[in-house]
């Protein structure tokens, strides 16, 4: 469970959402996606929870209870299972700085292939005198590997500048 920057595409519901309204979706084990829209910034709407966040804190001091925050109420008779984030699988967007020399390019790509990471589609593009713009866009993969793909591109000093990944829905 995590929140994270996510490109989502302009035919997708979630980018519709504008303005003070706020959304997130869900997918369950037992459920497709469920999305929950709202009023979530702006004056009224963060007055509003600044409020509720104070009345909550006041109800915990008065019973003796030290917890800040809303715990969820429990309808499972088991411990909930979490996914690592790094087992969290998602197609990613990838962009690269790097040293315009033979072998960058492929030292990227054996180093996301060695990760088990599939490129679905890449470009290269010429920035500055020496530098070159790469950006790939992978199928369905584990963050673990992507992570550690970048570990090995980053080691290698042929980055110019911090790498950017992106997921992508």
């Amino acid at each position: 469970m995590g929140v994270h920057p996510t490109l989502v595409p302009f035919s997708h519901m979630l980018a519709s959402v504008n303005g003070v309204f706020n959304a997130a979706m869900f997918n369950g084990d037992m459920s497709e996606n469920t999305m929950y829209y709202g009023r979530g910034a702006g004056r009224l709407p963060t007055a509003s929870t600044v409020v509720g966040d104070i009345c909550d804190i006041a109800r915990n001091r008065a019973h003796g209870e030290v917890r800040y925050a809303r715990a969820a109420p429990t309808y499972n008779e088991g411990k909930v299972k979490l996914r690592a984030a790094g087992d969290i699988v998602s197609r990613f967007y990838l962009r690269f700085e790097v040293a315009d020399k033979a072998g960058s390019l492929g030292l990227m790509t054996t180093a996301l292939g060695n990760a088990g990471v599939n490129i679905s589609a890449a470009t290269q593009k010429d920035r500055s005198e020496g530098v070159a713009t790469v950006v790939m866009l992978t199928d369905p993969a584990k963050a673990a590997a992507v992570d550690a793909a970048f570990a090995a591109i980053e080691a290698a000093g042929v980055l110019t500048e911090k790498p950017v990944k992106l997921r992508m829905l």
